[in-house]
């Protein structure tokens, strides 16, 4: 798989998930020439999912070249959903954070240890 279609494949998966379209609305890909060259306005991963369908299926066939707020989250960037579920969860951010400097910290305590020892053991 090459790059573009990746990260093309993450957007997807991450505008279905999130209930998002683009980064800040549809907007962003009014500048894409996929988009340019096809009669969609958004991507079908921005439109509202049959769930029941093991599939990527939009309740509404037409959304992808017609969204509307019953259809799709053409207006919902993903920036601002991002940040209202990092802001959401922040206390487990602050803790994760804290893990990983406190493992550096003894890491880098015993890695000194380890140095003084053999230093002592040479002697």
């Amino acid at each position: 798989m090459d790059k573009s279609n990746s990260a093309t494949s993450m957007w997807n998966y991450l505008m279905k998930k999130m209930s998002c379209c683009g980064v800040n609305n549809y907007t962003d890909f009014s500048i894409s020439e996929k988009f340019k060259e096809s009669s969609q306005k958004v991507p079908v991963a921005c439109c509202k999912m049959n769930e029941t369908s093991p599939s990527v299926h939009p309740l509404d066939p037409d959304c992808p070249r017609n969204p509307k707020p019953e259809n799709s989250y053409y207006l919902t960037g993903c920036y601002k959903t991002m940040t209202d579920l990092m802001l959401g969860h922040m206390n487990f951010v602050i803790y994760a954070v804290a893990g990983v400097v406190l493992m550096e910290l003894l890491a880098t305590f015993l890695a000194f240890c380890m140095c003084n020892g053999i230093e002592t053991y040479d002697k």
